[in-house]
């Protein structure tokens, strides 16, 4: 089992993110937003903006979520990424990437990377753990 390394260097905890298949990246010295957008910009799914699943979404269903001169400046391809993003189905993450939300992704915070790094082995099984450095 491959775990990608990342060091944030601008918070105090230590995060393991994964999901159905198990732990996928380790970030130390990092904060909850900093883990998660490293992991959105690793592993997440990119949203194209043209992709006709956006259709599916009703941008009406966002629209009180913003004041009617912003709403009025939005493209339609925002107003569809808006009301995806209001339906749980995107986010947007601290880099301004969107990505698809993987309704099966999940984040453990850790108090040291030895912890981290066990946990991981203990997920691992018998299978060995490589942590990539990235």
């Amino acid at each position: 089992m491959k775990v990608q390394y990342h060091d944030g260097c601008s918070g105090r905890s230590t995060f393991v993110l994964g999901d159905e298949f198990g732990p996928s990246m380790v970030a130390h010295r990092s904060s909850e937003s900093d883990a998660m957008s490293e992991y959105d910009e690793r592993f997440g799914e990119r949203v194209d903006l043209d992709d006709p699943s956006l259709d599916d979404y009703d941008d009406e269903d966002a629209r009180g979520q913003f004041s009617a001169e912003d709403w009025e400046a939005m493209t339609p391809s925002a107003r569809r990424v808006a009301a995806a993003e209001h339906a749980g189905d995107v986010r947007t993450n601290d880099g301004g990437t969107v990505v698809w939300v993987n309704h099966h992704e999940w984040m453990r915070e850790f108090q040291s990377l030895r912890a981290a790094v066990r946990f991981c082995r203990e997920c691992a099984g018998q299978s060995a753990l490589e942590i990539v450095r990235g």
